[in-house]
């Protein structure tokens, strides 16, 4: 709808002539959409990034006012980064980390004294 208008008004103001008003009234339209990444990765970094801006700008001004604010961050570094971590962690993990109790014991009323040899 709104395309139409704008093509009419380009036509009615002599920018197209008819031919191409005809062919760029039924041509189809293919809409790229911008790809927004949120990773879970930066959301720390965005929070404090969030919290410091509203403290600068106040939070009528940051939510109201319509502000984009774009930071540093990269975020195939903070993913490569993350990844690191969890595999140097978990790497760790299976070479010191605790493995379960060596030997179960039974409860017993005297558990206190055998506990104690």
């Amino acid at each position: 709808m709104i395309l139409s208008l704008v093509l009419k008004n380009l036509f009615e103001n002599n920018y197209i002539d008819l031919e191409q008003y005809n062919y760029l009234k039924e041509k189809k339209i293919n809409l790229n959409k911008a790809k927004k990444i949120f990773l879970e990765d930066a959301q720390y970094y965005i929070e404090d990034v969030r919290k410091n801006v509203i403290d600068t700008l106040t939070y009528d001004k940051v939510y109201n006012q319509g502000f984009n604010i774009n930071t540093p961050i990269n975020l195939e570094f903070q993913k490569i980064a993350t990844e690191t971590l969890r595999n140097g962690l978990l790497s760790y993990d299976k070479r010191k980390g605790w493995r379960g109790a060596l030997t179960n014991k039974k409860y017993s009323k005297n558990f206190a004294e055998l506990s104690s040899n």
